[in-house]
């Protein structure tokens, strides 16, 4: 399996996944004009000469490479808010107490926050059910990290990521249906949709004054800042690479936002850059390093085995090093693909 800069030549494909994702990753648009959009935007910042985060945009695919068919996607904003606000809503939690009563309550309330020109941002994290396994979905999502590792002047010094909320099986958001219906009159899939093209209808209709979660149903405070419980696989993988919850939540289906200090996500941190002395055609891979070559446009990540002979010098495979695009004294990124 290799990961590798998205191209116009996935536009079909790309079209095909998108339409088979259920309501709730708003990132992955089913509308082919965004989605060739973001095929374009994409392009071109990889062959952008960057000196700091601006409107980027990068898309990448998982690609099987014995079938050359691909199979994901994933991404990375290079900056928040760039041209349209980022919206959640903010968690606030405080307690109140009548003594005449006797009687305390916990009171818990919504703040609709906008913000811009924020922290980078990853998301777009598809991949097809025949593919969840082998460790592809860790791969997939962790090849982001080496990229940012080999271009930290592109992003922001955090990362956050927008964990899809809970949703049943016809895509109704509780949430949702409690508290943004009331203002939109539209159903959940539609606003999911209507966002990947504009967000301004959020700006338009969305209530700004507190709102307090007691006149929620209690389906929909159960959901403020849980997971789907399919992306909860893509949680706990990043909670394991230092992610934590923050106290904000999407404004549509309460998921949570995780945030993390580029420094201190463990496949960066743990990372290590070194040169390729060696290719090897008896090594065999075993799917123990996540490894990267260090090119921006034809960017290349894979699963394999690195053989350290030094601090700055590694044997790799064959297959490895034609998945990489290496050759021999070119430069990979490394990281154990899982924490010790």
């Amino acid at each position: 399996m290799i990961i590798r800069p998205v191209t116009d030549q996935d536009l079909e494909t790309i079209e095909e996944l998108a339409n088979s994702v259920t309501a709730g990753l708003t990132s992955l648009s089913k509308d082919a004009a965004v989605i060739k959009n973001n095929i374009e935007k994409a392009t071109a910042s990889f062959k952008k000469n960057v000196q700091a985060p601006g409107d980027e945009f990068y898309f990448f695919v998982i690609e099987d490479e014995s079938k050359k068919k691909v199979v994901g996607t994933c991404s990375i904003w290079a900056q928040t808010g760039y041209h349209d606000p980022f919206y959640s809503y903010v968690v606030h939690k405080f307690s109140r107490e009548s003594k005449l009563l006797g009687k305390q309550s916990q009171i818990e309330l919504l703040q609709l926050s906008t913000s811009r020109c924020g922290p980078s941002e990853i998301g777009t994290l598809f991949l097809k059910p025949d593919y969840r396994n082998g460790g592809n979905g860790r791969l997939l999502s962790l090849s982001r990290f080496l990229f940012i590792a080999n271009n930290p002047e592109r992003f922001d010094t955090t990362i956050i990521a927008e964990m899809r909320g809970v949703s049943d099986a016809e895509g109704r958001s509780p949430f949702w249906e409690s508290l943004g219906r009331k203002f939109f009159d539209i159903d959940f899939k539609l606003a999911d949709y209507l966002v990947s093209k504009s967000k301004q209808f959020i700006a338009d209709l969305m209530p700004t004054y507190p709102i307090y979660t007691t006149f929620l149903s209690d389906e929909a405070r159960e959901a403020i800042g849980k997971t789907h419980e399919n992306t909860t696989p893509a949680l706990r993988l990043l909670e394991s690479e230092g992610f934590t919850k923050t106290n904000q939540v999407d404004i549509f289906d309460a998921g949570p936002k995780i945030s993390c200090q580029i420094q201190k996500i463990r496949s960066i941190k743990e990372s290590r850059v070194a040169k390729v002395a060696q290719i090897s055609n008896d090594l065999i891979d075993n799917l123990d390093h996540l490894v990267s070559n260090t090119n921006v446009k034809n960017f290349r990540a894979s699963m394999g085995t690195v053989k350290v002979l030094d601090m700055n010098t590694v044997i790799i495979s064959k297959k490895l090093s034609e998945n990489l695009n290496i050759k021999l004294g070119d430069e990979i990124r490394y990281v154990p693909f899982k924490a010790s």
